[in-house]
């Protein structure tokens, strides 16, 4: 069949845009990153790939230890601090964020991670441009307080940033337009795989539907060894044989006229058995027909986990995939066998996919260090110095040894539509 003729889904992430605070939204609510964030964090597989993926970015941190350890801001936050909060925002949204102030000669003095969810765009000009980003610490207006009070989005506390452009003269000019270097609030570098100010939907977002579903079938696992009946079996007594309290902990709940009340009674001794700590107990009921003789019932239980066998391993399958973690999903099922080899060689394997996003974090803080201020230096005396070390210590492979100025295919962010 045409493509033209295919039944068409729509898009993922919505574009809307608002007058009043001069933005672009991120999702049709401007919310996209941290639902999205909720999702995977909330699925037990995705939480794991998310974890896997970073620790996998970051590998063994910068090549330079001593430029690792010095301190970039006034918050004590060492250089490899900032890479390490980079590596998890580029796991989960493929992008990232800075913050990068200077002095009144336009050098670089400090450097922040600004978390990628707080950040939006600026409606761009005529001419295509997005000249700020829009940076605020909860767009939900709902979960951050200050004196008690929500922190509501406003032109008045959204904060807007010049866009990252380190040239001393475009910074100067800058500082001036501000009024000074005390009113001056520096520039955050806003980037993500297709360059830099543009949003991305990142590669997760394709299994989000299967993320959600794991986090469903991890609920009703809970559920099932929670809420579920597991009692070994009931005993069916007439009540003039039974002890006034035949269940342990039972209430002595009585009808006005002193009488029990069977079917309290009854509602009772099913609480008392439900739930995964209750179970393997008996169930004592009693009743008042003559007819009533001592009889064992067995009950059968009913688990839910087996209905969802396939499905949670096809979503298991998907979740892992769209990490590009296949090889890990199946030496964890067991599907290739397990062998210190075998994981060796996926362990590597991973270490190439993740050299791109490596390489972006090297090429732009590499910007960055080349513009810091010589009154306080850092120890930075070249690219190498920034190059992100695998985690694989068996990266002896040549296909890894790439330099940093092969981007990988990711754009280097030198165009601003």
């Amino acid at each position: 069949m045409k493509v033209a003729k295919l039944k068409k889904s729509g898009p993922r992430v919505e574009v809307a845009y608002s007058s009043s605070l001069g933005i672009k939204f991120f999702g049709s609510n401007n919310l996209y990153p941290q639902e999205l964030r909720e999702v995977v964090l909330s699925s037990p597989a995705g939480r794991c790939c998310y974890e896997r993926k970073a620790t996998y970015i970051v590998g063994n941190g910068l090549h330079s230890s001593e430029l690792s350890r010095a301190e970039c801001n006034g918050y004590g936050d060492a250089v490899d601090d900032v890479a390490r909060l980079i590596a998890r925002d580029l796991a989960l949204y493929e992008g990232f964020a800075l913050h990068v102030n200077y002095n009144v000669a336009g050098e670089a003095v400090s450097l922040e991670h600004v978390p990628f969810e707080n950040c939006r765009l600026e409606e761009p000009d005529v001419a295509g441009n997005v000249a700020h980003i829009a940076v605020h610490p909860d767009w939900s207006g709902r979960r951050l307080t200050r004196a008690g009070k929500p922190v509501r989005v406003t032109r008045g506390t959204v904060r807007y940033f010049p866009a990252f452009d380190p040239d001393p003269e475009v910074v100067r000019a800058q500082i001036q337009a501000a009024g000074g270097i005390g009113a001056y609030m520096g520039q955050v570098l806003y980037v993500t795989l297709v360059g830099q100010r543009r949003y991305y939907e990142p590669i997760a977002d394709s299994a989000a539907t299967c993320m959600s579903t794991d986090e469903g079938i991890a609920n009703v696992s809970l559920r099932n060894a929670r809420n579920n009946f597991m009692p070994a079996a009931i005993v069916w007594i007439r009540r003039k044989y039974a002890r006034p309290q035949s269940v342990e902990g039972q209430k002595d709940e009585r009808k006005p006229d002193g009488r029990h009340d069977p079917s309290q009674e009854f509602f009772d001794a099913i609480e008392s058995v439900q739930g995964d700590t209750k179970a393997g107990k008996l169930i004592a009921i009693t009743g008042d027909s003559e007819d009533d003789v001592p009889r064992v019932i067995s009950i059968p239980m009913a688990n839910f986990d087996k209905q969802f066998e396939s499905t949670r391993a096809a979503t298991e399958e998907a979740i892992y995939a769209s990490f590009g973690q296949e090889m890990f999903y199946r030496l964890r099922t067991g599907s290739v066998g397990f062998s210190g080899e075998i994981a060796d060689a996926a362990q590597l394997e991973y270490c190439k996919q993740m050299k791109p996003y490596q390489q972006m974090i090297s090429r732009w803080l590499g910007k960055i260090f080349e513009r810091w201020t010589a009154r306080r230096p850092l120890p930075y005396s070249g690219p190498a110095d920034v190059e992100v070390e695998p985690l694989s210590g068996a990266v002896a492979d040549p296909a890894m040894a790439t330099s940093t100025t092969d981007n990988g295919g990711l754009n280097d962010g030198s165009d601003n539509v």
